[in-house]
């Protein structure tokens, strides 16, 4: 039987797994990531994963067409070589070469948003479509866009950042820099923020300092006036995100991933109702917005599959 590996990198974890010609997930493991996030002690990482893991499964590199790998940050598809990375703070290193100079089967190296994204096309939310658009509402927002059955990451190096479009003029500063990024709205860390922020203001809640978002969700869905009023907040934001995207790219799926997405039908019904309201063109049939299904497995399957996305 012949294999493909996919690696994703991240920045505590690094997964590596072992796909079939079909995509399904044979095993999986996962190693930590360097603490200090240097380059050649993390190839070192990647590589030790990559071999305990074919180990572990009874195969070898001899058995494996190629390697995939998510990483952060902007990848150059051709050389395979992370132009940068403000995660890891790498720039211009040459993860598929020094990975094809150890095992010598061919590397496909990619954004990790993308490569999720592309899993999710694939196997998950998307499969069977022509166009799907997989968002992850996490720390940040994360976007991986297929369209007509390509993965698309622009005409230049770094396009797809769903999550750094400007949602609201001098809005709220940005983890970019920027103000009024959709990230500073729809991304789970902002729910936190700005239910933190309310209650330095005083308002009463069930909300406790310290909380997570699914905390938010939680008395929002048990009634709670001013989660309520966070989460209603939050779903608009996200309305007019998605609502736009729609617009400009008029894709057939919206997959949502990432801890927010995990309130399901409490998150979707009301999303999926404002944005049927904010749409330009009411009459015509739009993006179908539904939760993500590959979850965490995403980023390894999509890598593996990388080979022949464009």
């Amino acid at each position: 039987m012949r294999y493909k590996l996919g690696v994703d990198l991240g920045g505590t974890h690094i997964g590596a797994g072992l796909v079939d010609a079909n995509g399904n997930l044979l095993k999986k493991l996962y190693v930590p990531t360097p603490e200090n996030r240097d380059f050649d002690e993390t190839v070192k990482a990647i590589i030790k994963a990559v071999e305990r893991l074919l180990e572990e499964y009874g195969a070898n590199i001899s058995c494996c067409d190629s390697i995939g790998i998510g990483s952060p940050g902007v990848a150059e598809e051709e050389t395979g070589k992370i132009v940068f990375s403000t995660n890891f703070q790498w720039y211009d290193q040459p993860l598929g070469e020094r990975l094809k100079e150890h095992f010598n089967i061919p590397v496909h190296v990619g954004n990790d948003a993308d490569v999720a994204g592309w899993a999710e096309y694939l196997m998950g939310a998307g499969k069977g479509s022509k166009s799907c658009i997989t968002i992850t509402l996490g720390t940040g927002v994360g976007g991986g866009l297929v369209l007509n059955g390509r993965l698309f990451s622009g005409g230049m190096l770094g396009g797809a950042e769903l999550g750094h479009v400007t949602l609201i003029a001098g809005g709220a500063r940005c983890t970019c820099g920027k103000e009024g990024c959709a990230e500073a709205y729809c991304s789970a860390s902002a729910l936190i923020r700005q239910a933190e922020e309310g209650l330095l203001q005083g308002r009463k809640s069930v909300l406790k300092s310290g909380l997570e978002a699914k905390d938010v969700v939680d008395a929002a869905r048990a009634g709670d006036e001013f989660a309520s009023e966070l989460f209603a907040n939050y779903v608009e934001n996200l309305a007019h995100l998605l609502s736009s995207i729609i617009n400009l790219l008029a894709p057939e799926i919206i997959a949502l991933g990432g801890g927010v997405s995990k309130a399901g039908d409490f998150l979707l019904a009301p999303l999926r109702k404002r944005v049927a309201e904010l749409v330009l063109n009411k009459s015509l049939p739009h993006a179908k917005i539904v939760c993500a299904q590959m979850g965490n497995d995403a980023g390894i399957i999509g890598a593996a599959l990388l080979e022949g996305t464009n």
